[in-house]
C-alpha cells in the first residue's frame, strides 16, 4: 500500500504529528485520543494502510507509558496485521511481546522477544527497554 494521499492524508499525518507534543508533555490520553482520531480517518481496511502501524505502535507507547494496560490489551492484536508490506524485523513480536510482559503472560513475553531477536538480529530492545532486556536475559522457563 501506500500513504493516503490529498486532504485525508493531510488530516491523518497532521494528527499523527501533532500527537507528539501532548505525548512528550505527559498527557498521555490526549496524544492517544488525536491518534485514535487519525485511526478512525484511515480509509477501510485500515490495516493495509501505510501509517496502520506507526499510528498503533505510537498508540502501544503511550499506553506504556500511561500505565494503560487497558489500552495496550485493546489495541495490541492490531500491530501484527498493520501495514502488511512493512519490513519485518521483528518488532511486531517486540510489541507483543510488551503487552504479554505487561499483563504477565511472561512465556509469551519471552516467545515473543526471541522471535524479535532473530529477526532484528539482536536490535529490537530500544533505549526504553532496559527491564524487557533484563527479563529476556535472565527469564527461566
Amino acid at each position: 500500500m501506500a500513504l493516503v494521499e490529498g486532504e485525508l492524508g493531510e488530516k491523518i499525518f497532521s494528527l499523527l504529528t501533532d500527537s507528539a507534543i501532548p505525548g512528550i508533555e505527559g498527557r498521555y490520553q490526549e496524544a492517544m485520543d488525536m491518534l485514535i482520531g487519525a485511526w478512525e480517518l484511515l480509509p477501510a481496511p485500515k490495516e493495509n494502510t501505510d501509517e496502520s502501524y506507526l499510528i498503533v505502535a505510537s498508540i502501544l507507547g503511550l499506553a506504556l507509558k500511561n500505565n494503560d494496560v487497558d489500552t495496550l490489551v485493546r489495541w495490541g492484536d492490531k500491530i501484527m496485521i498493520t501495514d502488511p508490506e512493512r519490513i519485518d524485523v521483528g518488532s511486531r513480536e517486540m510489541w507483543v511481546a510488551r503487552i504479554a510482559y505487561e499483563t504477565g503472560d511472561l512465556e509469551k513475553a519471552f516467545q515473543n522477544m526471541k522471535i524479535a531477536v532473530k529477526k532484528s538480529r539482536g536490535r529490537c530492545f530500544t533505549e526504553t527497554d532496559n527491564k524487557y532486556k533484563r527479563f529476556y536475559t535472565n527469564y527461566r522457563h
